[in-house]
């Protein structure tokens, strides 16, 4: 007969309960981390998308600011319209905040870094705050402890900055809900830089027609003018000098006047003429962009530029001049395999590098226009001036007939000109006003001579001092 030890039986069901329950401890720790890791993934998913949405917001705000710069009426005047916070727990109150006092030199001029209030504008899942600033001449450029994102604010100096913030969540005033929790959602920022080109450089060739001929500057030699027995040298000066600050923090007051301004962008080839001085001063963004090539007209013909740049080790501004012709090393001549960018200051068309390692290469800027078409509305920004800029009764549009906020003729038929570049082209000045007025019935399509009397084909525009009539 085969004995039971309860004692030993009770020992093992005890170990069985502590091991069962070892092993719930284990899955229990393995379910939390389950449950954890699938919560991170989906609270990183969450802010992922909003990342995304934030940034497809911030773009939208920038992508919104440059089109109203293109195609609205104000063209790059159009600022975006003042958005006040709606109260001090307005979630985007720092970026709405008015300039405290109106006046722009104390200082302060509203914003979260005190260089312009935002605005908003709500869209489907959330809204962008945007910004366009033109800060040509602020001191803080000079400084080491620059305000702002840019490591060297003096060569944007010249543009339209564009700024806008991303955000989730709409804001809508009479519904104090979308107030809650809205400055916790993710954020995205975007910088953008519009040009314009006029206001950018000394001299700006905007060949709006994309003629192949370079564009000629400075004085032919010899001009054909002696005095006292010598040639008469007439040299073009581009630049000037004008006291400015040192780079420091504080920035402090140049002691004498330092070189700038003599920049230029070109959307064609340069040939030059007889001498030109330039001034460029490197942190202020000043160069020579040239979209073709650029030669001297004679073997005479001289660049003489002044490369004014700042020494941060001896903490001053230092000048290097130079005097190239096509025949000098470096050579003025870009196609010349000793031509010199000048340290970055004098680039051309080439898609390479110069001796130096400088890059060379420069694009066509488009130049401002007042014919590009809103692909909105179809019509071009001097239409919308113009010709639409009347009050539109039942007759139409009155600025029509002339009465709109801008000058309009309706004169299109009276055109003495051909009507594109290419026939303009292939008749010359046989078909000019110039050759029309000095050549009486001269029998040309659309010439303003009936018998003995030269009849203007045009209209007659008065200049009043409340408007204008026609």
């Amino acid at each position: 007969m085969r004995e039971t030890n309860p004692i030993r039986r009770r020992r093992t069901h005890g170990q069985t309960l502590v091991a069962a329950l070892f092993v719930l401890g284990v899955l229990l720790i393995l379910g939390l981390v389950f449950v954890g890791i699938i919560s991170q993934n989906v609270r990183q998913s969450a802010t992922a998308r909003q990342r995304s949405a934030a940034s497809d917001l911030a773009e939208a705000g920038v992508r919104y600011a440059h089109s109203q710069l293109v195609y609205s009426v104000q063209g790059a005047d159009w600022r975006p319209t003042p958005t006040l916070p709606l109260s001090a727990r307005d979630p985007d109150y720092d970026y709405l905040r008015p300039d405290p006092d109106g006046n722009p030199a104390n200082g302060d001029q509203g914003g979260p870094d005190q260089l312009g209030a935002y605005s908003r504008i709500n869209q489907g899942n959330g809204r962008f705050l945007v910004r366009v600033r033109f800060a040509p001449s602020d001191a803080v450029l000079f400084s080491t402890a620059q305000q702002g994102p840019l490591r060297q604010p003096g060569k944007a100096r010249n543009y339209l900055i564009l700024e806008s913030v991303g955000r989730i969540g709409r804001v809508v005033a009479n519904d104090p809900t979308t107030l809650l929790g809205s400055e916790r959602q993710e954020t995205r920022k975007l910088i953008a830089f519009a040009s314009i080109g006029i206001i950018e450089s000394a001299v700006f060739i905007t060949n709006k027609d994309r003629v192949s001929r370079p564009a000629e500057l400075g004085v032919p030699e010899p001009l054909g003018v002696r005095y006292e027995g010598a040639d008469v040298e007439v040299p073009l000066q581009l630049g000037s000098s004008t006291p400015m600050f040192n780079f420091g923090n504080p920035p402090t007051p140049t002691a004498g006047s330092v070189l700038f301004g003599g920049s230029l962008y070109s959307n064609t080839g340069i040939v030059l003429h007889g001498s030109v001085n330039v001034n460029l001063n490197v942190p202020l963004g000043d160069a020579w962009h040239v979209n073709g090539s650029l030669r001297g007209a004679a073997a005479s013909s001289r660049l003489n530029v002044n490369r004014t740049d700042w020494n941060p080790t001896l903490g001053l501004w230092q000048v290097s001049p130079y005097s190239v012709g096509n025949a000098t090393t470096p050579s003025l001549n870009s196609l010349n395999p000793s031509f010199s960018t000048l340290g970055g200051v004098l680039r051309d068309e080439v898609q390479a590098i110069d001796v130096d390692g400088y890059w060379r290469s420069v694009g066509y800027k488009a130049p401002p226009s007042l014919e590009i078409a809103d692909p909105e509305t179809g019509l071009n920004r001097f239409e919308s001036l113009t010709r639409n800029s009347g009050v539109v009764g039942p007759g139409g549009n009155a600025g029509r007939f002339g009465h709109g906020r801008g000058v309009y003729v309706d004169n299109t038929q009276d055109r003495q000109m051909r009507e594109d570049e290419e026939g303009r082209e292939r008749v010359g000045s046989s078909e000019s006003l110039v050759y029309d007025w000095f050549n009486p019935n001269n029998g040309q399509a659309g010439t303003g001579w009936i018998g003995p009397y030269y009849v203007p084909r045009g209209a007659t525009l008065i200049l009043n001092s409340d408007g204008f009539s026609i």
